[in-house]
């Protein structure tokens, strides 16, 4: 333990043998365990996992000369991290603007404001990480219970979403190229090279195995032989994503009930449309729920991710950069036009690729990661 330890020896206590017991008994019984759960209970977990892996494996987010390249690899990065740990990382980017002392902003040890066009550029990687997610299936908390429920958990199951994503990331990224102000180094961040490769591993044994369960199990395991346990029950104690949790559990428990007396008496949980607006309400708790087999799963995709752009609270995480009336003011006016842009982004492409040569050579990975030809 000396030798695989991270930071050193600490002492070993009553918790983290519990931990490590923990992890053993789940590293075994994972694979049952995990398909008898509920499509909520499925993405409770996936969120547990990888915010413990980003816990005990944090990674800064990398700061690049173009604002276009900043906005543009947030988008990537939330396929493999959910927009939450993305806009978490963002709070800590550090910019600069027109009367700003460049050297206190990179040594500054506190978030800076959400303000003048730092408030537009954060709105921009907040579009960028929301859409950017849906690349892999698990990128983003919102639609991972929907790509989970329709069987789409392979490497390669978003294949068919990618380019309407990346044209939407590049317009994203022409516009932060027009706002007056500048990414810095934040000097306060340090970088390890042991993260990284963590974060990895990490997210190579999900993709692999598309068993959660199974990684948490690792992870647990691992935590304890490499003596970051403590760190892992820190993490789990104060930085878990609360409100998605809670939402989550929401679904859980009530889910059934929400879509029988409240989405299906209005009408408006099935359709091409009118989804868009339950999505908007709240796309977190609504994303495991939506189930509508008259219409396409791209289709239901395009909707459900519409209407987590509109608002800070659609998707929960906005909410970290946007508090008050005045940023949710900042935030709107950017964030319908471009989830009308995406929308018809999307809608284009199905239009033109769902049932030609493309678009079924980009769906025939769509099920287990592999070719169904």
């Amino acid at each position: 333990m000396k030798i695989a330890s991270k930071n050193g020896l600490s002492p070993l206590k009553l918790e983290h043998i519990f931990i490590l017991l923990l992890g053993i008994v789940l590293f075994f019984g994972s694979g049952s365990l995990y398909g008898t759960m509920t499509p909520v209970g499925q993405v409770i977990i996936l969120i547990i996992y990888l915010g413990l892996l980003v816990g005990i494996a944090p990674i800064p987010l990398p700061v690049f000369r173009r604002k276009f390249s900043q906005v543009f690899f947030a988008g990537l990065l939330s396929g493999v991290l959910d927009s939450y740990i993305v806009l978490d990382q963002s709070r800590r980017l550090r910019t600069v603007e027109n009367g700003q002392d460049e050297e206190g902003v990179m040594n500054s040890l506190s978030d800076q404001e959400v303000k003048g066009e730092r408030a537009k550029f954060l709105v921009l990687l907040t579009l960028a990480a929301l859409i950017g997610g849906l690349i892999i299936w698990f990128g983003e908390v919102y639609a991972a219970g929907l790509y989970n429920n329709n069987g789409r958990t392979g490497v390669l199951s978003a294949l068919y979403v990618i380019p309407p994503v990346l044209v939407f990331l590049t317009m994203l990224g022409l516009h932060a190229e027009r706002l007056a102000i500048r990414v810095v180094p934040n000097k306060s961040s340090v970088f390890k090279t042991r993260d990284v490769v963590e974060f990895g591993a990490g997210i190579i044994l999900l993709l692999v195995t598309h068993n959660p369960l199974f990684c948490l199990a690792v992870l647990l395991v691992y935590s304890v032989i490499t003596r970051q346990d403590e760190r892992l029950l820190n993490v789990w104690k104060y930085h878990t994503e609360v409100n998605v949790m809670l939402v989550l559990l929401l679904a859980l428990v009530a889910g059934s009930w929400l879509v029988l007396n409240v989405v299906d008496r209005f009408g408006i949980g099935s359709g091409e449309f009118a989804p868009v607006l339950v999505a908007g309400v709240q796309s977190v708790l609504w994303g495991p729920l939506y189930n509508d087999p008259s219409v396409n799963f791209w289709i239901m995709i395009t909707t459900l991710s519409t209407g987590a752009l509109l608002l800070p609270i659609s998707s929960l995480v906005g909410v970290m950069l946007f508090k008050t009336g005045w940023q949710w003011l900042i935030y709107i006016r950017y964030s319908i036009p471009y989830a009308v842009l995406w929308y018809v982004i999307m809608r284009i492409w199905i239009l033109l690729t769902l049932e030609t040569p493309v678009g079924v050579w980009l769906e025939q990975w769509a099920h287990s990661g592999v070719s169904h030809h």
